[in-house]
């Protein structure tokens, strides 16, 4: 818990940071959307693995503030993440990641402010891990991971109109997600591509 507070912290203080420069419109609303991830690298028991998407959702909400055309935005998210990989010797595996994520973009808008690009930090903290192997139940694996993880993300957004837009965003993992690996050079990192909607109501 220590560490989500410090990120939630941090990122308070540098969205307050950006207010501080005039802002001049701020913008509150939902979005979701479906997002494929990946964790390039792992093993199962030292097998081979053809890394598949994994597929997911995510949901919540949305604060920006729009100066000139720069802008920052927060969220606040609760996102799947995971992957899925078949071993060599037909090993069929899943991990489903559910994070509470706070990410933090800092962008420039530009096509009289329908179209922006953004990027900045991600923060996220687990919530639950559920391991689904061939055709055994379902069960959760929380202690296996790490629970905080930290991403760079990169963000493209286009206005349909004044208050709906779709999003496109890739999210690349900065630390190892699982505790322990059967490599040691095993990097185990997520990777997400998120697609979605927003709805943005001017404060």
């Amino acid at each position: 818990m220590k560490n989500i507070r410090i990120a939630l912290l941090l990122s308070a203080l540098l969205l307050s940071a950006s207010a501080s420069l005039q802002a001049q419109t701020w913008h509150f609303g939902p979005k979701a959307g479906y997002a494929a991830s990946w964790m390039p690298g792992t093993t199962i028991n030292g097998d081979e693995q053809s890394i598949l998407p994994h597929s997911s959702f995510y949901g919540g909400f949305l604060i920006d503030c729009y100066y000139g055309m720069f802008y920052a935005e927060a969220d606040i998210l609760y996102a799947g993440k995971g992957h899925s990989d078949k071993g060599g010797i037909d090993i069929r595996y899943s991990r489903q990641l559910n994070y509470l994520q706070m990410p933090l973009l800092f962008g420039i808008s530009f096509a009289d402010e329908q179209a922006s690009v953004a990027v900045g930090p991600e923060f996220g903290w687990l919530m639950s891990s559920t391991v689904k192997r061939m055709e055994l139940p379902k069960y959760k694996d929380t202690e296996s991971c790490n629970r905080f993880n930290i991403a760079l993300g990169l963000q493209l957004e286009y206005m349909i109109s004044d208050e709906l837009g779709v999003d496109l965003k890739f999210d690349w993992g900065l630390n190892r997600t699982m505790k322990h690996y059967f490599d040691a050079n095993d990097k185990g990192r997520n990777l997400s591509l998120q697609v979605g909607v927003c709805y943005k109501f001017e404060l």
